[in-house]
């Protein structure tokens, strides 16, 4: 065989043809239409209902011309007119909104925020099929299960079965490998109701389940006989052992009186059911018949034969240009694919929902087999402030530094107060102060005193403090420690040489005295993420035994409360507030009114 030749028979060496970009009116059918999770093999994710946290969805098309050639659509042209769209089950259409929109019921936009995660994804077993529509009297039942394992697990083994008193029956348990499944049957139940039930076992021994009711009415005009197993597309190895499994059910009011399966007859007596589970042997050579008979009381009687081929055995070459032979899945290079992201700030605490494409010349849904269930978690109010508590951290070492001769040494310390939402929550995302905040330089009226912090201050106070022999004035400067934005290492206290500020400790003007912070005094925040709470920290300077009468000269304390917006990596969110005074070495939460 020349290399023409074998790129002639084999569409696996064919040179993949030009894909038409961005032109919908060239599309003519679609050979393949998924709605996936973007970033999880799970086809079902939980979310909170705050209107921002976002589950990404994408859907991803093969879309092909007249000729069979790919046509390549962008985002922007799937959603242009309204061509791609999205509905619930129900047939209620989801609408795409600005990503300023507050969503109340569930929506989608087509830009990320930052909160664009699901706060879970969950592996989900399903029923696609039989569907609720009343059954032929054949009562063949088509069976259709999906499943999805989150990402970094896999589906080890699916088993379905019937449940119907006394007991339960399994006829379909299989081992997989593969984070996702998608297994139909063909199978003949008895008469009567029953549940169907779905079970899959992941790689960490974790079971799934699923059940669906069902009633299979009673045949009315004659008996019924199915092979269940084998099928026609089975094949077997020569004298291998097949299992079966046949069953006969009598018609409305009649029994069962004979069934036979080849040669193997029984005599039945008042049975309206019977099943046939014996193995039978494939020959030496040539297709297995398996022909099947059950007759009624009233001598009226179903048959149903199936022939069963024997498994041909595959040569290396062939089994080579089977490969080669074979379609190959779609590439991204010629597949159309856009991103949504999915919100919600309903109530609602379950959707699925489905995708449907309508173009000039084709159009395709994946309803019924390729839907995405959101479940939604209450959103959390942080700005609750019942729901706070905050722990006072021990005070640091008292650092000591020169800062008037006059004087002893001042004090400088540092104490952290942490603020925990004991309620379990996920980690935050952001904390910072939105209120006013004091970020250095010169106060005061006559332009004696500056400070230079190392991050801005909600409050920076000052009072007395000790007995009247050995008074001191103690400056309390408040901040609030941001998350993510202070990374691990950030300091609190004051990390620029040059502070200095004005006390007056007598009645005279030669009682003016200036203390001067000359070299750095902070220390370093070791928090790590992911941050289960946030901090306000006060940093202290003590101004020793200065005497009961001294007093800030010229400067004037800066108050302002801390108004803390919380957000965490899901989007939750709240504002709280906490107050400072003078004479109090703790934040004031609650505030007081």
């Amino acid at each position: 065989m020349t290399s023409s030749q074998h790129s002639e028979k084999n569409s696996f060496f064919r040179e993949s043809p030009d894909c038409i970009e961005d032109n919908a009116d060239k599309v003519k059918s679609i050979s393949e239409f998924h709605l996936e999770c973007h970033n999880d093999t799970a086809r079902s994710a939980v979310i909170y209902n705050n209107g921002r946290n976002q589950l990404p969805v994408r859907v991803r098309l093969s879309l092909l011309d007249e000729k069979s050639n790919p046509v390549k659509l962008s985002q922007r042209e799937l959603l242009k007119e309204g061509r791609l769209k999205f509905y619930k089950l129900d047939g209620t259409r989801l609408e795409m909104k600005p990503l300023s929109d507050q969503n109340k019921g569930l929506t989608y936009w087509d830009k990320e925020e930052d909160f664009a995660q699901a706060a879970n994804y969950k592996t989900t077993v399903k029923f696609i099929k039989p569907t609720t529509h009343v059954l032929d009297e054949f009562n063949v039942v088509d069976i259709e299960v999906i499943a999805a394992a989150r990402s970094g697990t896999s589906i080890k083994r699916l088993i379905l079965s019937y449940k119907k008193d006394p007991g339960e029956w399994a006829f379909h348990d299989m081992p997989y490998d593969s984070p996702t499944i998608n297994v139909s049957k063909r199978w003949c139940f008895r008469a009567g109701d029953f549940t169907l039930q779905a079970k899959i076992i992941d790689d960490k021994g974790e079971e799934f389940i699923t059940t669906h009711d069902f009633s299979v009415p009673v045949p009315k005009d004659r008996p019924w006989v199915n092979i269940n197993t084998p099928t026609e597309a089975d094949t077997f190895s020569p004298g291998e052992e097949i299992k079966t499994n046949i069953v006969f059910q009598a018609h409305e009011n009649k029994t069962l009186t004979r069934v036979s399966v080849n040669a193997d007859g029984s005599n039945l007596n008042g049975n309206t059911f019977s099943i046939y589970q014996r193995p039978i042997t494939m020959p030496d050579s040539g297709r297995l018949k398996v022909s099947a008979m059950g007759t009624a009381s009233d001598q009226k009687y179903a048959t149903q034969t199936r022939w069963i081929n024997p498994r041909k055995e595959q040569n290396q070459y062939e089994s080579v240009a089977e490969i080669a032979s074979s379609p190959q899945e779609s590439t991204d290079d010629t597949q159309s694919v856009a991103v949504l992201y999915f919100a919600t700030a309903d109530d609602v605490s379950s959707y699925d929902f489905y995708a449907e494409l309508d173009l000039p010349e084709v159009s395709g849904s994946t309803q019924g087999q390729q839907e995405l269930k959101i479940e939604s978690l209450e959103a959390i109010d942080y700005a609750d402030t019942s729901k706070w508590t905050f722990e006072a951290m021990p005070a640091s070492t008292p650092a000591s530094f020169k800062a008037n001769d006059k004087f002893k040494d001042c004090l400088f310390t540092v104490q952290e107060f942490r603020f925990k939402y004991p309620t379990a929550h996920p980690a935050f995302f952001s904390v910072r102060n939105i209120g006013t905040a004091f970020r250095g330089g010169v106060i005061g009226d006559k332009g004696g005193t500056w400070f230079y912090p190392s991050r801005p201050l909600s409050a920076l106070l000052w009072h007395n403090s000790g007995s009247a022999a050995g008074a001191n004035v103690d400056i309390n400067a408040w901040t609030v420690l941001a998350k993510p934005y202070d990374n691990h290492g950030a300091k609190i206290g004051f990390t620029q040489q040059g502070s200095e500020w004005q006390l007056k400790t007598g009645e005279a003007d030669e009682d003016i005295f200036s203390f001067t912070m000359n070299d750095e005094h902070a220390v370093t925040d070791q928090s790590t993420s992911p941050y289960d709470y946030f901090s306000v920290w006060r940093a202290q300077i003590r101004c020793q035994e200065v005497g009961s009468a001294a007093v800030a000269w010229q400067w004037k304390a800066i108050n302002h409360d801390s108004k803390i917006e919380i957000i965490d990596i899901y989007g939750n969110r709240g504002t709280i507030t906490t107050q400072y005074k003078s004479d109090s070495f703790n934040p004031v939460f609650p505030p007081e009114k």
